[in-house]
C-alpha cells in the first residue's frame, strides 16, 4: 500500500497471525492500575547500575536497522510449549496463505540460512549480529510483539516468541562480547500492532484497539516498553543523549492517543529506571504526541529525510500476500540503484540517524540480509555507505544540472527546468497546450512539484517562489504553497509548511505573485516524493512556478 501522509495512511505491515488462546488475569479492584510482573530480569536495581552507560549524542552519525526475529524453521515446540504455529514460524504461514491448500512460503526472497532460522537459537542470532556488524550498522531495533502479562505458557504466541527470542539474542550478544567481538547497541521497535491484543488492560471483545487516552491504555502501552527493557541488559541499550531509544510504529494501531500519552509514559519509565526516560522516535501519524524525533515507515518504498532518515532497498509484498514473487511489487530494487540513491541522499541529510528498512522482513521483500536471490550485494552496499556516513562530515552536494544555479522553474522547453509536476493520489491535474504555453489545471486542491535535488536537496538557502496563475473571483478561495521545511512546529512536522496567501481578485487575467518560503528544506518528504505543492481551488490554472535563491541570510530556522 502506498503512503498518503495527510490522511494518516502508511504502509501496512504483515500482521495476520493466529493467537494461542489465553486466560484473562483479573487483579481485583486495581484491574486498570496494577501492572503484571515484567518478563525479564534486567530492570535496574540501583541508579549506579545505569549511571555510566554508553550513549550516542549530538555530533554522532549512526545507522540502525529493523530486526525481525520471529522466524523458526524447525519443530513445533518452544521449550515445553508446543503449537503448530511454531512449525515453520513465519516461513510457511502468511496472512494471504490462510485457507489455501499445502505449504505456501510466506517469504518473498529466500535467506541463505533458511534451515537455520530459529528465534530460540543463540547460534542463529549470533550469525545475524555478526553480519549486521560487518555492514557497519550501529543499532539493532528488534521488532517487539510483547504483550503485558502474556509471556507464559498460557499466554499469547507472539508474546512468548518475543520473550524467548530476545533471551536467545542476549545470549548471542554475551558470547560475542566474551570473545572480544564488537556488538551493536539495542533499541526497541515497538510494533504497535500489539495494541489490539488481549491483555489485562484490553480484555475484549477482540480485536479491540486499546485507547491510549485511558488509564488502561496507558498501562498497556507503558508496560510493553518496560517489558522490552526488562529483557535487554542495560549495557546493551542504545541511547541518545542518555535516553533509551523507543521507535513507535503507527498510531492507527491504537484506539486513540493525546498529548499526555508519551509524557506520562516517560514519567512512569523514570520511576522504574531511576530517572531514565525514553527517547521516542515516532512514525509521522503520532502528530501532537510530543515525540522527540519523527520518522516515516515506508522507506523501502519512498525514502524520507526527517529527524531520522528512513531508507530501504525496495518492496515486494508477494510473500505476505501468499502470491507468486513479483506480483505485489511496490518498489523495484533496480539491481541496487534505488538503494544506492537513497543512501546518497541520506549522506547529504542533516539527520543523525539513518534507519534501514529492513534487515530481514522477508515477507515484504525489504531485506538487506544475504539471500539466494541477491547474495551479499545489499550487505556490501550498506557497509560502504554506512562507513562514509560516519567519516564524511561534509559530503558534496548532489550533482546535476542545477547545482549552483540561482533558479529553478516549470514549465520550460522540455516541460521542466528544475521543477517537475508529481501526481500522487491526492494531486490530480491536467496539462493543456495552448497558444500561451503549457498550463496545469488542478483537478484536486493540490498541484505537487519535485524540486531537482541538485538545486536544493535539504537546502539551507533562502528561497522565494513566483507563481503565475489565472485570477478568479475571491469566492473561489485563495492560493498558497505548502512546502517541505525545517520547521518541526509547522503543519505535519514541517512537511507542509504554509506560505503567505495569494488572494484572488476576479480580474480574469494572468497574474504573477511572489511569496517567501522561509526555512525551506526540500527533502522529498511530501506525497509522491514531492517537495512542495500549490494549494488552490479545483479548476484554477497555473502557467508557471519559479523558485529563486536569495542572497539574504535565512532568518527562520528549525
Amino acid at each position: 500500500m502506498g503512503i498518503v501522509q495527510n490522511s494518516g495512511r502508511f504502509m501496512g505491515r504483515f500482521s495476520g497471525y493466529l493467537l494461542v488462546a489465553s486466560h484473562l488475569i483479573f487483579i481485583g479492584s486495581g484491574f486498570a492500575q496494577l501492572l503484571p510482573d515484567p518478563p525479564g530480569t534486567y530492570l535496574p536495581k540501583s541508579e549506579d547500575e545505569i549511571a555510566n552507560l554508553d550513549t550516542y549524542g549530538p555530533g554522532d552519525r549512526l545507522t540502525a536497522v529493523y530486526y525481525f526475529y520471529w522466524y523458526r524453521y524447525s519443530d513445533a515446540c518452544v521449550g515445553d510449549v508446543c503449537n503448530p504455529l511454531y512449525h515453520r514460524s513465519h516461513i510457511e504461514f502468511a496472512s494471504g496463505s490462510i485457507g489455501k491448500p499445502g505449504p505456501i512460503s510466506a517469504l518473498t526472497n529466500t535467506p541463505t540460512d533458511l534451515n537455520e532460522m530459529d528465534f530460540t537459537s543463540p547460534d542463529w542470532h549470533r550469525a545475524q549480529i555478526e553480519q549486521i556488524v560487518s555492514a557497519s550498522i550501529d543499532v539493532i531495533l528488534p521488532v517487539f510483539w510483547g504483550v503485558p502479562g502474556r509471556y507464559n505458557q498460557s499466554g499469547h504466541y507472539p508474546a512468548l516468541w518475543s520473550k524467548v527470542g530476545l533471551e536467545a539474542f542476549n545470549e548471542a550478544m554475551m558470547i560475542l562480547k566474551e570473545e572480544g567481538k564488537k556488538v551493536p547497541k539495542v533499541g526497541m521497535m515497538y510494533d504497535t500492532t500489539t495494541l489490539s491484543f488481549e491483555s489485562p488492560f484490553n480484555p475484549g471483545p477482540q480485536p479491540t484497539r486499546i485507547d491510549l487516552k485511558t488509564s488502561s491504555g496507558k498501562n498497556h502501552f507503558y508496560a510493553t516498553i518496560r517489558d522490552f527493557y526488562s529483557l535487554v541488559p542495560p549495557e546493551n541499550w542504545a541511547q541518545w543523549d542518555g535516553h533509551p531509544l523507543v521507535w513507535l510504529y503507527g498510531s492507527d494501531q491504537s484506539g486513540g492517543f493525546d498529548e499526555t500519552t508519551l509524557p506520562e509514559t516517560k514519567n512512569r519509565f523514570s520511576e522504574d529506571f531511576f530517572g531514565k526516560t525514553p527517547w521516542f522516535v515516532a512514525h509521522l501519524d503520532w502528530l501532537g504526541a510530543g515525540a522527540d524525533w519523527e520518522y516515516r515507515w515506508g522507506g523501502a518504498i519512498q525514502p524520507s529525510f526527517l529527524s531520522v532518515n528512513s531508507i530501504g532497498p525496495g518492496f515486494d509484498r508477494s510473500g505476505s500476500a501468499g502470491e507468486p514473487k513479483g506480483s505485489k511489487v511496490e518498489r523495484e530494487r533496480d539491481e541496487g540503484k534505488f538503494y544506492r540513491s537513497s543512501w546518497e541522499h541520506a549522506l547529504r541529510s542533516e539527520a543523525a540517524v539513518t534507519v534501514v528498512e529492513t534487515w530481514n522482513e522477508l515477507h515484504e521483500g525489504s531485506e538487506i540480509c544475504p539471500t539466494i536471490e541477491d547474495g551479499k550485494v545489499y550487505l556490501s552496499i550498506t557497509r560502504d555507505y554506512a562507513s562514509v556516513l560516519k567519516t564524511d562530515s561534509n559530503p558534496k552536494p548532489i550533482p546535476g544540472p542545477f547545482l549552483g544555479k540561482s533558479g529553478a522553474s516549470w514549465p520550460g522547453p522540455l516541460q521542466t527546468v528544475g521543477l517537475s509536476p508529481v501526481k500522487p493520489e491526492d494531486g490530480e491535474f491536467k496539462l493543456h497546450e495552448t497558444e500561451d504555453g503549457i498550463l496545469a489545471e488542478l483537478g484536486t486542491p493540490y498541484l505537487y512539484f519535485d524540486v531537482d535535488d541538485s538545486f536544493g536537496f535539504t537546502t539551507r538557502d533562502t528561497i522565494e517562489a513566483e507563481i503565475m496563475y489565472y485570477d478568479l473571483p475571491d469566492r473561489f478561495g485563495r492560493i498558497f504553497i505548502e512546502y517541505d521545511s525545517w520547521d518541526r512546529d509547522a503543519n505535519y512536522h514541517g512537511i507542509y509548511k504554509t506560505s503567505e496567501e495569494i488572494p484572488l481578485t476576479g480580474s480574469f487575467q494572468w497574474k504573477t505573485a511572489t511569496v517567501p518560503l522561509p526555512s525551506a528544506r526540500f527533502g522529498n518528504n511530501q506525497n509522491g516524493g514531492a517537495d512542495l505543492r500549490i494549494v488552490g481551488p479545483r479548476g484554477i490554472r497555473i502557467r508557471g512556478i519559479q523558485l529563486l535563491k536569495s542572497s539574504k541570510e535565512p532568518t527562520d530556522t528549525e
